[in-house]
């Protein structure tokens, strides 16, 4: 049985549960601290960039545990627990509606140029979901399972194997070390590319649909699920991280195997790469509420105001020159309006009640 938590992040903390073992399952964390993708800006925490130690979440207690995130949303599926992390914004709401905070993340993501989010265009049927992790699963196997069922995918794959005859090109290196070497002089290594149903596309979806399956708990899910792994039963089952996603060969007539190839990524790119310490039920995806949010106001203003001509993360700004007329102290702006204005975007809460309202010092560098 799963065991939700719900948070909000830098808001609020909960109670873990009691049987969690929690250095395990900060170990856990770590790992996926370490391979997790970088979203950096120039405020970045060096300490934060180089830190081994993982800094989604703190976790407080001796006998009790509790647990409190900080600036990534998403969530985490650790066996049978499961943490769903939404924006701050929603926390003063006196029933958050899961459904209605996705909706509202979809669309800022869909702006946002820093995280390639592959969901935005096409997440109809998701707002009867009941979490992050089911509605990004329910994307994937509703969308996949409609473009396999319309387009199996083929495509040219890359074999190196021994024949009695040549096919393709002889592999010169394999064939001295393997043939001439042993006196097998009569058989060849030959490189070819055949056109294959098993090729890395849909050995990459296999592996992520079945991933997915040991994680959901939707009945509609595991349905589509199951469909995607019958349709690619003929396809090998092996083991596939971020990195076979980067080696898919995608076809401009085929726009739907980019798209495809880009859910796939963003579950497998917090997965641990080591397939021997990898769990089965083990799924996480987080990113970076600042980024999402500069990213909003960047790309809503890029969109909705062409003419303004802003530009996200400029750094072609210098803030003096020396004697020489060399530049000197390169700015990074998070929005730039070229001659007119420089916009610095914060994540955080205004307070009425403060004559600042909130605006700190730091905030006005």
């Amino acid at each position: 049985m799963i065991t939700t938590i719900d948070l909000f992040d830098g808001w609020g903390q909960k109670e873990l549960p009691a049987g969690l073992d929690i250095s395990i399952f900060r170990e856990y964390l770590d790992s996926i601290w370490q391979n997790r993708p970088l979203f950096l800006s120039e405020e970045d925490d060096e300490d934060e960039i180089r830190s081994t130690r993982q800094r989604f979440f703190i976790i407080e207690g001796e006998s009790i545990f509790t647990i409190r995130a900080k600036n990534y949303i998403g969530f985490v599926q650790y066996g049978s627990l499961r943490i769903n992390v939404y924006p701050r914004v929603f926390s003063q709401q006196k029933e958050p509606n899961a459904a209605h905070m996705l909706q509202h993340v979809f669309k800022w993501l869909s702006y946002c140029n820093r995280i390639h989010f592959p969901f935005t265009n096409f997440n109809a049927g998701a707002e009867d979901c009941q979490d992050w992790m089911e509605a990004f699963i329910f994307l994937f196997a509703s969308f996949t399972t409609a473009a396999l069922n319309t387009s199996p995918h083929f495509a040219y794959e890359e074999i190196t194997e021994e024949m009695s005859f040549v096919r393709g090109r002889i592999a010169m290196p394999q064939y001295i070390k393997n043939n001439l070497a042993n006196g097998n002089h009569h058989l060849l290594h030959c490189t070819y590319e055949p056109f294959v149903y098993d090729n890395t596309f849909n050995r990459v979806v296999k592996h992520t649909a079945k991933l997915l399956l040991r994680c959901t708990e939707e009945k509609r899910n595991k349905e589509l699920l199951d469909n995607i792994c019958f349709t690619l039963d003929e396809v090998s089952d092996v083991y596939c991280t971020v990195s076979d996603c980067d080696n898919v060969k995608i076809n401009r007539l085929y726009p739907e195997t980019d798209n495809i190839t880009n859910m796939c990524r963003l579950f497998l790119q917090f997965q641990q790469t080591d397939a021997s310490t990898a769990s089965d039920n083990h799924l996480c995806v987080l990113l970076p509420m600042e980024v999402i949010f500069e990213g909003y106001v960047g790309g809503f203003i890029q969109y909705h105001f062409p003419s303004l001509n802003a530009i996200v993360q400029a750094s072609g700004e210098y803030l003096a020159v020396n004697e020489t007329l060399k530049p000197l102290f390169r700015m990074k702006h998070d929005i730039l309006i070229n001659g007119k204005l420089i916009i610095d975007t914060k994540y955080k809460f205004r307070q009425s009640e403060d004559d600042k309202k909130g605006v700190s010092q730091n905030d006005l560098y």
